[in-house]
């Protein structure tokens, strides 16, 4: 027993950190593809939970193919340009609270997008 002891130990400590990986990356992916349903802008917590999709895929890049990826750079960089312009039509589009959490939660993300 003395002898199998750290060998389970030592199971235990490797194998959970491989499905760990693979869970992220199944929430990454599941969050993006709801994204569409669950995006509403009529509040600020809206805007910033595509924010956060956004910035989730950001961080886990290799749960995701390249083409998605360099798709939502792209459309997050067109983001970052409109809303930095001092009349962006987000600015009539949404809420001042809302427009605060897309633009500036997408500003936050330039550094994903270079």
């Amino acid at each position: 027993m003395k002898k199998i002891l750290p060998l389970i130990l030592a199971i235990g400590f490797i194998f959970p950190i491989q499905p760990a990986q693979a869970l992220g990356c199944a929430q990454v992916k599941a969050m993006i593809k709801s994204m569409g349903n669950d995006i509403n802008f009529s509040n600020a917590k809206s805007a910033k939970k595509m924010v956060d999709a956004y910035e989730t895929a950001f961080k886990n890049p290799k749960c995701l193919p390249a083409k998605d990826i360099a798709e939502m750079r792209t459309a997050a960089k067109d983001l970052i340009v409109e809303c930095a312009k001092p009349d962006t039509v987000y600015k009539m589009l949404f809420t001042k609270p809302v427009y605060e959490a897309f633009c500036g939660g997408f500003k936050r993300l330039s550094k994903y997008t270079k």
